[in-house]
């Protein structure tokens, strides 16, 4: 938001791997005005492609989250 915010030319690419703040994500691109500069994507970035297990965390830490090694009741499948 920052730098679409910094000049009306800047766009921007979001890539938000958890399914529990995408919503978030995207409220507050439109929220501001930027849902034509920013192209949001909903999976996890990575050196290749295919499938992995993501670990949200806790319910209470929502900038808390990355590739999982163990599966738990936080864990989600993102591509």
């Amino acid at each position: 938001l920052l730098w679409c915010a910094a000049r009306p030319g800047n766009r921007a690419v979001a890539v938000e791997a958890s399914p529990r703040n995408l919503e978030g994500l995207l409220h507050n691109i439109e929220t501001n005005g930027f849902g034509d500069r920013i192209e949001v994507f909903s999976w996890a970035a990575s050196d290749h492609g295919g499938e992995v297990s993501f670990d949200l965390g806790p319910p209470e830490q929502t900038g808390w989250g990355g590739v999982a090694q163990v599966q738990s009741e936080h864990t989600v499948t993102v591509p």
